[in-house]
């Protein structure tokens, strides 16, 4: 296998999607933002010609798989562990201990959806405006930090603005994974890697409920704490406790990896993603696309 870049017409194309028509081109030259060169293509025209065996290949998604799926396994799991938590601290009676009353349990768990929805086009343009790396364990923080001061509150007011907060810090996590796996894997690794991530989440609907009966169980006695109290703080301190070790695996692109750093392996895996058309990530807004 090998990559090439014959004249710069040859690289606009690759640039920007694979686009081969010229009326296209002509097109884009209208939109100056689009000719902006993507990182990923303008690393390879770098690199120069690049060829690889097979199983060179296989080895550079494997690790693309340790640093890439995994942490994105975990932390829908651990998004999922914290946005049901309200669910296992119903079974501890959170209704009496915070006053709750006609359909204001139902809104905690609407106003997170809510939240969400509302948030989703600031969420798109943030994956642009920022290293997706920083801005997925900055609201891994917000929200387990949220979940965590949850266990606080006391009446509706109090867990509608907590439930409030996590809804948005979690509004922006299943658009930075499709992000994600698009900037990594080809189409047809694509479905695979995203099945792994709703397995990971659905495993928190199967654990989470068996953890939580736990400690529920064994904040029962102790009158200082009580159980869905108990729920909430340990929930989300599991949560703390993983963003350092998802800081430290999820990488910003192929073109600035740590993972990568051996033999031809960054430059094997971006020219595997030609195929796909889309090149990786172009840090600019652009409204021609919107």
């Amino acid at each position: 296998m090998a990559t090439n870049f014959d004249d710069k017409k040859d690289l606009e194309e690759h640039i920007e999607g694979g686009f081969n028509d010229a009326p296209i081109l002509e097109e884009k030259k209208k939109h100056t933002v689009n000719n902006q060169l993507d990182e990923a293509a303008a690393y390879l025209a770098q690199a120069g010609p690049v060829e690889y065996t097979a199983e060179e290949r296989r080895a550079v998604i494997r690790k693309i798989d340790i640093f890439v799926c995994i942490p994105m396994c975990l932390t829908y799991f651990l998004q999922q562990l914290d946005k049901s938590s309200l669910s296992y601290a119903a079974v501890f009676d959170i209704q009496t201990h915070a006053n709750l009353h006609g359909n204001q349990y139902s809104w905690l768990n609407s106003i997170v959806y809510f939240a969400q929805l509302g948030l989703q086009p600031v969420s798109s343009y943030a994956l642009i405006a920022f290293p997706i790396k920083y801005w997925v364990t900055f609201n891994m923080l917000a929200w387990s930090i949220v979940t965590v001061s949850t266990g606080a509150a006391k009446n509706f007011t109090g867990l509608i603005i907590c439930r409030l907060l996590l809804g948005m810090f979690e509004a922006t996590i299943l658009p930075s994974f499709i992000f994600l796996t698009q900037m990594w894997y080809t189409r047809r690794e694509q479905s695979f890697r995203t099945i792994a991530y709703q397995i990971a989440n659905s495993l928190a609907a199967v654990l989470g409920p068996i953890l939580s009966f736990g400690i529920g169980k064994a904040t029962e006695n102790p009158k200082t704490v009580k159980e869905y109290q108990g729920i909430f703080f340990f929930i989300g301190s599991i949560s703390v406790a993983f963003v350092p070790v998802i800081f430290f695996m999820l990488p910003n692109s192929p073109t600035t990896a740590r993972f990568l750093r051996r033999n031809n392996d960054r430059v094997i895996a971006i020219d595997r993603l030609k195929e796909n058309q889309t090149g990786t990530k172009s840090s600019k807004w652009k409204w021609n696309q919107v």
